[in-house]
Parts: structure tokens; sequence; C-alpha cells
């Protein structure tokens, strides 16, 4: 367990020192992660430095979830604008009738 909690210390200290940069790939690993973690947790009972670790894990995150946040308002910026664009496509599409042809004439 020492080895999983160590491993998840240090997943947290490395995203919190760079967390402006942090993708959704890295954030997505350290979820998984903790999942892991907590799910082992539930069956064993925890050292005093285990604990500690656990609390000094716990202080980032708040920082983390405001970037989880932030990276999915983008997201759904993203999704809203590319709606946005079909939907500005399908209408303008819609004046126009498929059943019109174009002929070209040399001059």
């Amino acid at each position: 367990m020492a080895s999983q909690l160590n491993h998840l210390h240090e997943l947290t200290m490395r995203i919190a020192q760079n967390i402006d940069m942090a993708d959704v790939d890295e954030l997505l690993e350290l979820v998984e992660c903790r999942d892991h973690v907590i799910n082992s947790l539930q069956s064993i009972s925890l050292s005093e430095d285990e604990r500690t670790l656990l609390v000094e894990i716990n202080k980032y995150d708040s920082l983390i979830t405001s970037r989880m946040t932030i990276l999915m308002e983008e997201a759904a910026q993203g999704l809203e604008k590319i709606a946005k664009t079909k939907l500005q496509k399908q209408s303008y599409e819609k004046m126009y009738a498929g059943e019109s042809y174009f002929f070209d004439k040399k001059e």
C-alpha cells in the first residue's frame, strides 16, 4: 500500500507543480490512481506515515479540482462552438434547394 500511496503522492505533486500545464490525460491518470488507492484503502488500516501522506495529498484537492473545472468549461465551450457552427451550416444549406441547377455559359 505504501508504494501506491507514494506513487499517488508523486503524481499529485508533479501535477500540482505544473497545474497550469496539466492536460486532461494527466488529470485522468491522477483520478484513476486515486480511485485505485481509495479502493485499496477500504480493506486495510493505515500507518501514521500513510495518513500523513494522505493529508498532504488532500491539500492539493482544491487546486486540482479548479484546473479540472477550467478544462471542463473549455471543453463545453468548444462543444458549444461546434454545435453553433453545425446549426449555421444546416440553416445555410436549407436556404438552397437541392433541386436547383446551375449552367456555366462560356463567352
